[in-house]
């Protein structure tokens, strides 16, 4: 395994993952950009824009979207139509097939990020990703801790994201799933 940049406090075997390919740690902007036109996962606008395609899936998949039912966050959860409930054992034989997929992949992205703009408030996160382009959106979409902060960034929160992992288990509705475990902190 190659490693760009230089990881945080946290390494990647902490979540399972023996990464076989490149791991490449907070990469900026520009670097994923043009990682992710080597890697034809996008193309440049006329206006200098990354301009990717998210396939056939291209927004919410509502139905597809679970939270473990767990003692900890019961009570709190809302559960019904849109607060679909699954147990603890379907979320972790989806994790370990999660983690296997991204193991597997010749480059993951890692972005360690915080969610909420107050800083004593700030829930640090941590997105892993086989896109680069994903990555790219991850720094958009949420705040970069200063590399003061990033040398002790543990994340609370993180995000296994892959999305051309193809699911085939009889407890979800299809290929395509969410699952957020509140306790574990993890997605």
């Amino acid at each position: 395994m190659a490693e760009t940049s230089t990881p945080t406090s946290t390494p990647l075997s902490a979540h399972g993952i023996q990464a076989k390919g490149e791991v490449h740690w907070n990469l900026n902007t520009d670097v994923l950009v043009d990682i992710s036109l080597s890697r034809n996962e996008g193309i440049l606008s006329a206006h200098g824009a990354l301009v990717t395609e998210t396939g056939e899936r291209t927004g919410r998949s509502p139905n597809d979207k679970y939270i473990v039912d767990e003692a900890s966050t019961h009570d709190d959860v809302n559960w019904g139509d849109v607060n679909v409930s699954t147990d603890l054992a379907t979320f972790e034989r989806m994790r370990a097939q999660v983690v296997d997929f991204l193991s597997e992949q010749d480059a993951l992205f890692v972005q360690d990020l915080a969610c909420g703009a107050e800083p004593s408030e700030a829930l640090p996160i941590r997105v892993i990703t086989h896109n680069a382009w994903h990555s790219t959106f991850a720094r958009n979409m949420f705040i970069r801790p200063s590399d003061e902060d990033l040398a002790s960034h543990t994340p609370e929160f993180t995000v296994f994201h892959a999305p051309h992992f193809e699911a085939d288990d009889d407890a979800l509705n299809s290929q395509c799933f969410v699952i957020v475990n509140y306790a574990a902190g993890e997605v």
